[in-house]
């Protein structure tokens, strides 16, 4: 009885089943309900299930003996689903558990292909959802021209497929750029031809270019739930780089960036190695014009092939120079912002007339902690250019160990009516004539260049630099004397550049006696409320900026206290120290205050004479009546 039982179970079942494998291979169910199937030893089962408008399949507690391919359909305009069609890929045994579970996108079926040639079995459940809660988006992408598109995904395990289909307006367009903007995920991608055949499968793991053709785009992610994004867009047919090494023996030679002067050719990435003849014993030069029109992030740069040292960076104003003949090299890369951008790169060789050669040229080296460049540019060369190089005095371990408290600090002149005179540092400071500063560094080397480039040159040119080494952030000497009128300039230390951090400096500042100490603050600029310069013990307290402010102390000896916290830093202070006599300007004041009190003494003098005399003159007269009166009486 139990074993009828069970056998009456069985049948039960299979009879029971919604979705039977007929001979043609295909079941169509365009209004379904939650139903589960089984099917045995059939070589091919097809089941479509279709959803409603706004609604999604949802197929879960799959159980099978061997692969079952899944495949993702979708409506045409005609709602042709069954035209339609994805594979979304093969649902292994080791997918098929009570917990796996797929839910289709929004407005898209599901068609399972089910291969069995053995006596085994597969049942699933499926359903329609009318709330999608699916992490892939719809699969089919339409590709427009100078427009990007998001592929994501928001879950584990969440196998998201889409379909790149170039618009038919966008011919000028060869490439389909796919990007990865998180990193480190791999994706794949199918090849299909113009029928939809698949023509090559291919595992990606990197921003890449694809010709353009219709691609089917797979990503997951297996070892985290965060989310991913990636970027397709099309790319111009423009957009390659070109050979990567280029030498030439043109007088003439110009680079210019994928796809010039207007192509879309956003996340490109290129390596040049341009390779110049270098003649012994010539006098030519390489002269640069670079005109760029970049966007954020993208990075243009020119370096020495053999140093690797850099001549020219994207952000740098300066973008006419020259360098003597050498190999160099050129990296360029796009941002992914969809943009236009260009560069152009046009190099020229020069010759240099045998009169306007430099002294110095053929890059001298200097090995000095002090020295000075000085020459005159006649105005007849009309092409010039000169390059010098400061480098540290010793290479030895006890030099480096000290250098970076140590620094060159630079006086520049530049004196010339000619506008296209440049004077450069390190590519990175660029002064035009005329021209005069003080400038500081302790990068080492220190490449100075002077350059001309122009037709009408109306006159001479000088030119002097004088450099010395200092020590960096190391306070003044803690006690100055001041001869009377004379004048000491006291600056931050590091100045003109910026001072250091937890600074404590202290001077005493001295004059002879019978002068005062008077202090002409030219430029002050520390961090507001942070920074402090204090004179005389706290009386006065400067902080922030001044310009040109005059204190006069009043006395002979003053302290000068400079202090600095942990906080920012800005330029800090040139001051002018003086000692003035003090003048007397209390001897006429004197004077008229002595003159004043005799006055007014001989005044009370005449007034109390006056006033005794005249009470005198009273009592002798009336004694006079008395004794008279007296007399005549008797």
């Amino acid at each position: 009885m139990l074993l009828l039982f069970f056998l009456l179970l069985f049948l039960i079942k299979i009879s029971g089943a919604s979705y039977i494998c007929k001979d043609n291979g295909l079941t169509f169910a365009a209004n379904f309900t939650e139903n589960s199937f089984y099917e045995e030893g059939k070589d091919l089962c097809e089941y479509i299930f279709v959803p409603k408008m706004n609604e999604s399949v949802v197929l879960s507690d799959i159980s099978c003996d061997y692969n079952v391919d899944i495949w993702l359909i979708f409506g045409d305009e005609q709602e042709n689903f069954e035209e339609n069609e994805i594979s979304l890929g093969k649902i292994s045994k080791s997918y098929c558990s009570d917990n796996y579970k797929y839910e289709s996108p929004e407005n898209t079926g599901i068609r399972v292909k089910i291969y069995n040639k053995e006596e085994y079995g597969i049942s699933f459940d499926f359903k329609r959802n009318k709330n999608p809660t699916a992490k892939c988006e719809f699969p089919i992408k339409h590709l427009i021209a100078n427009q990007s598109i998001l592929l994501t995904s928001q879950s584990k395990s969440e196998r998201c497929v889409y379909r790149l289909i170039p618009s038919e307006h966008s011919e000028d367009f060869n490439e389909i750029l796919i990007e990865d903007l998180v990193g480190d995920i791999s994706y794949e991608v199918r090849r299909h031809d113009e029928n939809g055949t698949i023509l090559e499968t291919e595992e990606i793991s990197q921003t890449q270019f694809f010709a353009r053709q219709i691609l089917d785009v797979y990503l997951e992610r297996n070892y985290d739930s965060s989310k991913f994004e990636w970027r397709a867009s099309l790319a111009h047919r423009s957009c390659n780089c070109g050979p990567s090494e280029v030498s030439t023996n043109s007088t003439i030679t110009t680079l210019r960036s994928p796809g010039f002067p207007k192509a879309n050719c956003h996340h490109r990435q290129c390596y040049y190695s341009l390779n110049f003849d270098i003649l012994e014993n010539s006098y030519q030069i390489l002269y640069f014009n670079i005109i760029t029109n970049l966007v954020e992030y993208d990075t243009l740069t020119i370096s020495e092939l053999s140093s690797h040292n850099r001549i020219f960076r994207e952000n740098e104003e300066f973008k006419k120079f020259a360098i003597t003949p050498r190999n160099f090299v050129v990296n360029y890369e796009a941002s992914s912002t969809i943009s236009d951008r260009s560069f152009e790169i046009n190099i020229t060789k020069i010759d240099i007339l045998e009169q306007c050669r430099c002294s110095s040229y053929g890059d001298k080296i200097y090995k000095t902690s002090r020295g000075k460049i000085q020459l005159r540019i006649p105005k007849i060369c009309q092409n010039i250019f000169c390059h010098w190089r400061i480098q540290r005095e010793s290479d030895g371990y006890y030099y480096r160990s000290q250098s970076d408290k140590e620094r060159l600090v630079f006086e520049i002149s530049l004196e010339s009516g000619n506008p296209n005179d440049f004077l450069t540092f390190n590519q990175k400071k660029f002064y035009k004539s005329p021209h005069k500063s003080i400038f500081s560094t302790k990068n080492f080397p220190v490449d100075i260049d002077f350059q001309r480039f122009e037709i009408n040159v109306l006159t001479d040119t000088n030119i002097t630099v004088t450099w010395k080494k200092t020590t960096d952030c190391v306070c003044p000497t803690p006690f100055i004397q001041i001869a009377e009128n004379q004048s000491i300039i006291l600056t931050s230390p590091n100045y003109p550049d910026e001072y250091c951090v937890n600074m404590n400096c202290q001077t005493n500042l001295k004059s002879e006696n019978e002068t005062q100490i008077e202090i002409f603050i030219e430029k002050l600029e520390l961090e507001n409320f942070h920074d402090y310069l204090k004179i005389d013990n706290n009386s006065i307290e400067l902080t922030g900026t001044y310009r040109n402010y005059t204190i006069s102390t009043g006395k002979n000896e003053v302290d000068l206290r400079f202090e600095s916290d942990s906080n920012e830093q800005d330029n800090g202070f040139f001051i002018v120290l003086r000692s003035r006599k003090v003048e007397e300007k209390s001897t006429g004041i004197s004077k008229f205050l002595i003159f004043l009190m005799l006055f007014v003494i001989f005044i009370l003098l005449g007034i109390g004479f006056l006033k005794y005399r005249h009470i005198f003159l009273n009592n002798t007269k009336e004694n006079g009546v008395v004794n008279y009166q007296n007399y005549a009486v008797e």
